[in-house]
């Protein structure tokens, strides 16, 4: 089952490999699948994680951002360690995304992103650890396409 299951990861990979798309935000859609077996040992991880962007015009070259993302870890620990590894058998990792961006006419792309998380086995009920708050800021200045300089640049 597991040899189907890579297979068919490998033919999507392959296909979506050579398709090209143009977009505002590099992932709009993402749909992943990780295995990584341990060499010499029975341990082993996995990870599934889909994420959904929704870019919203607001004004020309302005978009607010807003989207999901979920991931389940699932850790099978065979091995013995220095610790206690029994409660590391799944991890469920659930964001919520709102991000903004806009363009200046110098050139100038600016944005900010806010994620609230929520990280954890639901196993118990959730408490103020299992709650995180994720951010960023971004500066991108291209020139790419730029035919009035000699060296064009894109300046993240």
């Amino acid at each position: 089952m597991k040899q189907q299951t890579v297979k068919f990861f490998l033919i999507i990979l392959f296909i979506v490999g050579f398709q090209s798309a143009y977009a505002q935000l590099t992932d709009l859609v993402r749909l992943e699948y990780s295995y990584i077996p341990k060499s010499n040992s029975e341990d082993s991880f996995n990870r599934f994680r889909g994420l959904v962007n929704y870019p919203i015009k607001t004004s020309e070259d302005c978009y607010l951002v807003v989207g999901g993302e979920y991931s389940r870890i699932a850790f099978d620990i065979e091995d013995n360690y220095p610790f206690n590894a029994s409660n590391l058998s799944r991890l469920h990792v659930i964001d919520l995304n709102v991000g903004y961006t806009f363009k200046l006419k110098s050139g100038w792309r600016f944005g900010a992103k806010i994620s609230p998380r929520i990280a954890s086995t639901l196993r118990h009920k959730i408490t103020g650890d299992d709650l995180l708050l994720n951010g960023g800021v971004y500066a991108i200045n291209d020139k790419t396409k730029d035919e009035n300089i000699n060296k064009p640049y894109r300046l993240y």
